[in-house]
């Protein structure tokens, strides 16, 4: 019996490998971590708002509540992508005993997060209420801006706007850097190059252009400031809001 076992796992393995391609690895085996990391953060969450909602002023509480968000957001959206487009279908294809249990797991972690959420809109704080909904239109599309070329069109979107950013949807500093900035109460279009048409040639574009070869792109009052460590450095420093030119809604 053992090396029966023994042989269905090998050749598991062995299936596994020939079929899984090597960049699907990583996201099928952070997942059981990355959940319970997202489940320990909704816990915190969950503490946060019941102590702010019994203590509405408390600054101390707001701003950790406001950055347990932050962490939650970020973690959350950069693997929800990863679990519909990877994940869940390998467990289904690979592992089919499994694939019920794992969308009983994803659909509780659904329910709590609606719960906090629903616990954070009934907080009178507008800080929480303005992280909640965010500022980032991720549905903006390059070929929406008037222009012949890229380049013209990405020039129509910097002039048009007082924040643009250039990411990828599966990109964690790409999702950190908007969520910063959603946070900050901006509202920006969020070009996305893995969900756009144009969006492979945009990024080849942006690499010739920039001499920066990794995504996310942050333009502010039409300047390029850089990717996500460059934005909050300036952000940290007081720099950001004298490049914004003091405004507080980056609406076009």
């Amino acid at each position: 019996m053992c090396s029966v076992l023994t042989l269905r796992t090998l050749a598991g393995i062995l299936r596994l490998r020939v079929f899984i391609p090597e960049h699907k690895w990583g996201p099928m085996s952070h997942l059981p971590l990355a959940q319970e990391a997202l489940r320990h953060l909704l816990a915190q969450l969950t503490d946060s708002a019941s102590a702010l909602a019994a203590d509405p002023g408390n600054t101390r509480i707001a701003a950790r509540l406001s950055e347990e968000w932050r962490r939650f957001t970020t973690i959350n959206d950069f693997y929800t992508g990863l679990k519909n487009e990877i994940c869940f279908p390998q467990i289904s294809a690979f592992f089919p005993g499994h694939h019920a249990k794992a969308m009983a797991q994803n659909e509780e972690m659904l329910r709590l997060e609606q719960e906090v959420a629903v616990q954070l809109a009934g907080l009178s704080g507008g800080a929480v209420a303005k992280m909640a909904t965010g500022g980032a239109d991720s549905s903006a599309d390059i070929d929406s801006y008037a222009g012949v070329t890229l380049a013209d069109k990405l020039a129509a979107a910097v002039s048009e706007n007082k924040v643009v950013v250039v990411g990828r949807s599966t990109c964690p500093f790409c999702i950190e850097v908007s969520r910063t900035l959603a946070d900050m109460g901006l509202s920006f279009p969020y070009f996305l190059v893995d969900k756009m048409l144009s969006g492979a040639a945009l990024h080849e574009e942006l690499k010739k252009a920039t001499g920066q070869r990794t995504v996310p792109y942050v333009w502010v009052a039409g300047k390029l400031l850089g990717g996500c460590d460059d934005t909050k450095a300036l952000i940290a420093s007081g720099e950001f809001d004298k490049v914004l030119g003091g405004a507080g809604d980056g609406s076009g």
